[in-house]
């Protein structure tokens, strides 16, 4: 069964954005219809400043809840490090990482993009984590120490190196070794490949 047309404000925006001069509009409009067809998520599409061209009625809820913040049209990331996510979303699949809401509750929020730079629309998935990661069991699995066991803990809860090296009293030179020991003995290499290896979060 083909994939329903995008609602009418999707194709406005997608019909304003140079970069589907790359893609014929029948391609655009599948790819979008495909990946806004499921509204029970939390889904935002947005392009690269940040402006919001449309958002699931779940996604609304969130920010009428003040969980996802939106000022003037535009989605207002929190910290530095979701702003870069975003910046840096991949077409070919999809990329993850944590978030805080006021509350400091940990948010996974799931990226793709869905048409090519320079102008591109991108697509993000805001969803609770199904459950937290077993830090007991990463500690006991992979031999690490009880340091390095509690900043892949901060890692996976979304908080930024300054504040692990606040928490922990630590330089944030001495962070950067445990954070290197402990990719290593993980076999990972950055936090998103820590998150995936986690299994605590469901991939949208």
């Amino acid at each position: 069964m083909p994939a329903p047309d995008p609602p009418d404000e999707v194709l406005d925006s997608l019909s304003n954005l140079e970069s589907t001069a790359l893609l014929s509009q029948d391609l655009a409009k599948n790819a979008l219809a495909h990946w806004i067809n499921e509204e029970s998520k939390a889904r935002i599409l947005l392009s690269s400043d940040m402006e919001i061209h449309w958002m699931s009625e779940a996604a609304k809820a969130l920010v009428t809840a003040g969980i996802v913040r939106v000022q003037s049209g535009r989605w207002q990331p929190r910290t530095k490090l979701t702003a870069e996510f975003v910046k840096n979303t991949k077409l070919d699949d999809y990329s993850c990482a944590i978030f805080r809401d006021i509350d400091q509750r940990p948010w996974v929020l799931w990226g793709r993009r869905l048409t090519p730079l320079p102008n591109s629309l991108i697509g993000l998935i805001f969803q609770p984590p199904r459950q937290f990661a077993s830090f007991n069991a990463l500690v006991d699995m992979h031999i690490l120490t009880k340091t390095e066991g509690r900043v892949v803990e901060l890692l996976l809860n979304g908080f930024e190196t300054s504040q692990i090296a606040q928490e922990l009293g630590i330089s944030s030179q001495t962070l950067k070794t445990h954070i290197k020991h402990a990719y290593s003995k993980l076999g990972v290499s950055s936090r998103g490949e820590l998150f995936a290896q986690s299994a605590a979060f469901a991939r949208p």
